[in-house]
């Protein structure tokens, strides 16, 4: 295998709002010749309670997955909604049952439970911060809280192989491009996340105006960086591809503007050879 082609989404947000047949679509995205690997990047569902009571959503759930995983290896990481119960706000919610039977899939690499995948040409890992990084006092992903993380999860993967393509997934690419993140992640050739609904920047608008910019984030922070397409970030003498991928559903309660709103699945390719990344879509 010279190149490594790989998919990338997030962002579904199962509710009772979400149209069913878009799992069928993102099915006919991924399934061609071509795709080696899928990467999810989190947030499948909306909340853990409305999982929780629906066990006919469940069972499509896990049906899409079943399918998912018959086409290419699929890597796994969790965003915020995946472990949120909404009642009155957003409450800590591990539904370890709905997770564990996901993990069980064939196919699907959670990386919860696994928490690396690799074969010779790849190696991918995630970072999943937990709940009080993203619902605390100060009303914003915490940064002090990814540091965390991110230093218990260093002592696994130092000295990675510069022969094979190494991802780490971030639900959030927030911080992404902060040095001080950057010093723990650099071993790193490409950062996939999603999680910012491409800064609900609108088709047309996307299209002629080729940035990382948008209008708004889920924490309602506006016009960010970060939250969308693809960032070229220099540690040193190094190259690290930042990929944000715009998201399944972009408004989790509103068929309306998910209507006008595509959904988007992301491509990329990797060259073994000449270690150049391709970014297809």
């Amino acid at each position: 295998m010279e190149k490594i082609n790989i998919k990338y989404f997030g962002d579904v947000h199962v509710n009772e709002f979400f149209d069913e047949k878009k799992l069928y679509r993102i099915e006919d995205e991924v399934n061609d010749d071509k795709t080696n690997y899928i990467c999810f990047t989190g947030d499948l569902i909306n909340s853990t309670n409305f999982i929780r009571e629906n066990v006919s959503k469940r069972k499509i759930i896990i049906s899409f997955l079943e399918r998912l995983g018959r086409i290419s290896p699929v890597i796994f990481t969790l965003g915020n909604h995946d472990i949120f119960m909404e009642n009155n706000g957003w409450q800590n919610d591990w539904y370890e049952e709905f997770w564990k039977d996901v993990s069980a899939i064939d196919g699907i690499n959670m990386l919860k439970y696994i928490f690396k995948y690799e074969d010779e040409n790849i190696y991918i890992t995630d970072i999943d911060p937990g709940f009080s990084y993203y619902e605390n006092n100060t009303g914003h992903e915490d940064k002090e809280e990814l540091i965390k993380a991110l230093k218990i999860k260093k002592r696994f993967y130092q000295y990675l192989n510069t022969n094979r393509l190494n991802i780490l997934l971030s639900h959030s690419p927030v911080f992404m491009t902060d040095k001080d993140i950057l010093d723990i992640i650099n071993e790193f050739d490409v950062i996939l996340s999603g999680h910012m609904h491409n800064g609900l920047v609108p088709p047309i608008i996307d299209q002629i105006i080729k940035n990382n910019r948008g209008f708004i984030t889920p924490d309602m922070t506006l016009f960010p960086d970060n939250v969308r397409g693809t960032k070229n970030i220099m540690y040193g003498d190094k190259l690290i591809k930042l990929m944000i991928t715009g998201g399944i559903t972009k408004i989790s309660k509103s068929r309306i503007l998910n209507a006008i709103f595509p959904m988007s699945v992301s491509e990329f390719e990797y060259d073994k050879k000449t270690k150049k990344i391709k970014t297809i879509r």
